[in-house]
């Protein structure tokens, strides 16, 4: 089908806000085809002084896609989710970094993978062929990497090399 999502990963360097120090990683989609560009899941948590707190929670699935809304949750919805094009954490320690990427990246190949596959299986009953992952420089291709490749434009070389290397291990 040509389905495919584009990740742009950025890690600006040292990051200290109060006492917590870290290295920032913030991931957004760049280009897609065949799905949502938001696929980052959010939970609004209330807090206790007239406000909310937005947390990043997990990648979505094909029911998460079609059940929680884009950029905000639905006003007096019981579960309160929602879907971004972009998560930012901070991570302590760079192989803590480097997992949640590799799992985010893990993640929506498997999302890729559960929407081709209920595409072919509805029209087909056929085998699905394993969505690819691709790394160059600041960007990550997952699904069809040829057609993602091709309609990206040139990225930038200032990616870590254990970045690179742990993502593309996983194709």
């Amino acid at each position: 089908m040509g389905r495919f999502i584009t990740l742009k990963f950025d890690m600006p360097g040292i990051y200290v806000s109060g006492r917590t120090q870290g290295t920032r990683l913030t991931v957004e989609t760049h280009a897609v085809e065949g799905l949502s560009p938001k696929v980052f899941v959010y939970l609004r948590m209330p807090f206790s002084v007239a406000g909310f707190d937005d947390r990043f929670e997990n990648i979505a699935s094909p029911a998460d896609l079609e059940e929680y809304p884009e950029d905000a949750p639905t006003p007096h919805d019981p579960r309160p989710f929602y879907r971004l094009a972009a998560v930012n954490m901070v991570f302590r320690a760079e192989s803590l970094l480097n997992d949640a990427l590799q799992g985010i990246v893990s993640d929506l190949r498997e999302l890729i993978d559960s929407l081709n596959y209920m595409d072919t299986s509805a029209f087909l009953g056929g085998y699905v062929t394993p969505a690819k992952v691709k790394v160059e420089g600041d960007l990550i291709y997952i699904g069809d990497v040829h057609a993602a490749s091709s309609s990206s434009s040139s990225s930038s070389s200032n990616s870590s090399s254990l970045v690179s290397s742990s993502c593309s291990s996983s194709s």
